[in-house]
């Protein structure tokens, strides 16, 4: 997957309070003449039906794009519905600076 998107793909354990869980952190370089950038589709490949993803503060206006744009296009193509949990509502393992997103698909 990570050839047939461009992204890094890392699964990575936390603590055994956190109901088994993974983490799956998904980085790459953003390309802005691409619509989606590769992380975003490396996410769209990686998905089921239920995914919460954990994104840097600073890149949340990733996910939501200028103008809402890149999130409205992941909701296109992928049928989800997408949020963006306020800090108060994020899990206890996860840090400050670290935002919780929840995309849910419907089949």
């Amino acid at each position: 997957m990570e050839q047939q998107t461009g992204a890094r793909i890392k699964v990575q354990e936390i603590d055994k309070d956190a109901s088994g869980e993974r983490l799956i952190i998904v980085s790459s370089k953003e390309i802005p003449a691409e619509p989606i950038f590769p992380a975003i589709e490396a996410l769209i490949l990686l998905h089921d039906k239920y995914k919460r993803l954990v994104v840097p503060s600073s890149k949340v206006c990733c996910i939501l794009g200028e103008g809402r744009k890149v999130i409205t296009e992941m909701r296109r193509r992928t049928g989800a519905e997408i949020r963006v949990y306020s800090k108060t509502d994020k899990p206890k393992y996860l840090s400050f600076d670290d935002e919780l997103v929840q995309v849910v698909l419907f089949f």
